[in-house]
C-alpha cells in the first residue's frame, strides 16, 4: 500500500507541475507575441517618469531662483543682476516688483491698464484740474478720453462753457466716449458756447 500511496503522491505532484509548466508556457506564448508592446509601454513610463521628475526640479529650482531675487529686491531695489533673474524664472513676480517700484518699464499691459484705473480713481471724485491736466500730459496714460472729458464736465459746472468745448476737441473722432462728447458738446452749443 505504501508504494501505491507513494506513486500516486508522485502522480499529483507531476500533475501540478505539468499544470505549471502548462501555465508558463501560455505566458511565454503571450509574452513573445506582445513583447514589442510591453517594451513600448514600458519605456513611455520610464520616459514620463523622467520627465515629470524633471518638470518638478526645474519649476522649484525657478521657485527657488525667484524667491532669492525677489528677497534680494526687497533689501536693495536696485540690484540689475537680481532683477534679471526674477525677470528671467517668474515673469509675474518681476511685473509686481516694477509695479510697486513705480517702475512702468517692462509692465505688462495688464499691470499698465490698472495703474491708469488707479490714476483716474484718484481723480475721479476730485474737482481739480491741475490734477487732471497732469494725468492727460502722462503719454502712458490710457483713459486720457475719459479724463479729458471728466476735465469737460468739471468746466461745465464752472460755467466755462468756452474751455470745455475747446477741451473736447481733444478726444478723437474713433473714441468708445464719442457719444458722450457728442451729447456735451451739443449741450455746451445750446447754452452760448461757440
Amino acid at each position: 500500500m505504501s508504494i501505491k500511496e507513494n506513486v500516486s503522491f508522485i502522480k499529483q505532484e507531476m500533475d501540478t507541475q505539468e499544470e505549471f509548466l502548462s501555465g508558463f508556457l501560455k505566458v511565454e506564448k503571450y509574452y513573445k507575441k506582445y513583447k514589442n508592446y510591453l517594451y513600448i509601454i514600458g519605456a513611455v513610463v520610464v520616459v514620463a517618469v523622467v520627465a515629470t521628475v524633471a518638470m518638478d526640479y526645474v519649476e522649484t529650482s525657478n521657485k527657488l531662483k525667484a524667491n532669492k531675487a525677489y528677497n534680494i529686491l526687497l533689501d536693495n531695489p536696485d540690484d540689475k543682476e537680481a532683477m534679471a533673474t526674477l525677470q528671467k524664472s517668474n515673469t509675474k513676480l518681476y511685473d509686481i516688483v516694477n509695479y510697486k517700484d513705480g517702475s512702468k518699464r517692462g509692465l505688462s499691459d495688464e499691470l499698465i491698464y490698472l495703474n491708469a484705473l488707479v490714476d483716474f480713481q484718484k481723480i475721479k471724485d476730485k474737482e481739480s484740474i491741475n490734477d487732471i491736466n497732469t494725468l492727460i500730459k502722462d503719454g502712458n496714460f490710457l483713459l486720457k478720453d475719459y479724463a479729458i472729458f471728466k476735465k469737460a464736465l468739471i468746466l461745465t459746472k464752472q460755467g466755462k462753457l468756452q474751455q470745455a468745448k475747446d477741451s473736447l476737441k481733444f478726444i478723437p473722432k474713433d473714441s468708445a466716449i464719442v457719444e458722450l462728447t457728442n451729447l456735451l458738446n451739443h449741450h455746451l452749443s445750446a447754452n452760448g458756447a461757440k
